[in-house]
């Protein structure tokens, strides 16, 4: 039986507010932001008498995500949130 070994892959993040990205000063809302990983695993060797792996190099493991404000003047009312794991190709 043949297994996969991947030579090259990392995972791709990104992040975007779903939905509408206009506030008024002192409106009290609720986003939703959508974690995208769009990380490809570029080179891999099918051989015989390797194990494929669970997981793959494109997957973000352990993700936490934390909304900061950067230099927009927004009060963030959520503490980080833990995501697990995500693979390539997938959001959340």
């Amino acid at each position: 039986m043949a297994g996969t070994k991947y030579m090259a892959g990392s995972p791709e993040l990104s992040a975007y507010i779903s939905g509408t990205n206009e506030f008024s000063p002192g409106d009290d809302v609720q986003m939703t932001i959508v974690i995208q990983n769009t990380g490809l695993n570029e080179f891999k060797f099918i051989q015989s008498g390797l194990v494929d792996r669970d997981d793959l190099p494109n997957t973000a493991k352990f993700l936490t995500v934390k909304l900061q404000p950067g230099d927009a003047p927004l009060v963030i009312k959520s503490d980080p949130q833990m995501l697990g794991d995500l693979k390539g190709a997938s959001n959340v």
